[in-house]
């Protein structure tokens, strides 16, 4: 029995390093691709055994922890976002038309403001958080606002799809009664994917006063 237990462990460990690997893999290509817009066969190569890699993984974790335990679904939502994120550097997948504009309420900025969208920013700019999205984030690369709209846009599509992807799990835990993981799941999205969101369109709503020749505060 002891070696059972013994045995079980050390595959938990195994299942969980191997789907957070892939997870960090999954941002750190998406992070240093090159910036073609071809579909290069090394790319999708790349993304099939990236794909093969977090469905074995994301297996071996089931497996170990129990697909209704809060450790398998805290990991599944990070998985399904890195592999988004790797996902669409070969397949680009822009947010559905009628989400993507701006509103009008959007360019003053107070809503946002009210619910501390702008604070979470600025939570993001100063932590090592900002390397998960340099384009986005880093000083060197906001010198022209105009042209960090398409990077901005792009991050936006990952969370949006990143958390889509996530809803057949959700309906499953859901269906299942699993109340305490559905509700972890929603936390981690709000953080994850709801408030980068919101502050990559209070992001872009900034770019679009300033090329409009508003008065606005710094990105």
């Amino acid at each position: 029995m002891v070696d059972v237990g013994i045995g079980r462990n050390v595959t938990e460990v195994v299942a969980i390093v191997a789907v957070v690997a892939a997870t960090v893999a999954g941002f750190v290509v998406w992070q240093r691709r090159a910036p073609t817009g071809g579909k290069a066969l090394r790319d999708v190569l790349t993304l099939a055994l990236v794909t093969a890699a977090f469905a074995l993984s994301s297996t071996m974790l089931a497996k170990a922890v129990g697909t209704g335990s809060m450790a398998f679904a805290a990991i599944h939502v990070f998985v399904v976002l890195g592999w988004t994120a790797f996902a669409l550097a070969v397949v680009p997948l822009e947010t559905p038309a009628p989400l993507r504009g701006i509103r009008a309420w959007e360019l003053s900025g107070v809503r946002y403001r009210r619910f501390g969208v702008a604070a979470f920013g600025a939570v993001l700019r100063n932590s090592p958080l900002r390397h998960l999205s340099p384009a986005v984030y880093l000083r060197k690369f906001l010198r022209d606002p105009s042209s960090i709209r398409g990077h901005l846009e792009t991050a936006e599509a990952i969370h949006f799809w990143g958390s889509v992807f996530t809803i057949p799990y959700l309906m499953y835990a859901a269906w299942h009664g699993w109340w305490g993981v559905l509700i972890l799941c929603l936390a981690l999205h709000a953080c994850l994917n709801l408030y980068p969101i919101l502050h990559l369109r209070m992001v872009r709503a900034r770019i679009s006063n300033h090329l409009c020749n508003r008065p606005v505060r710094g990105l």
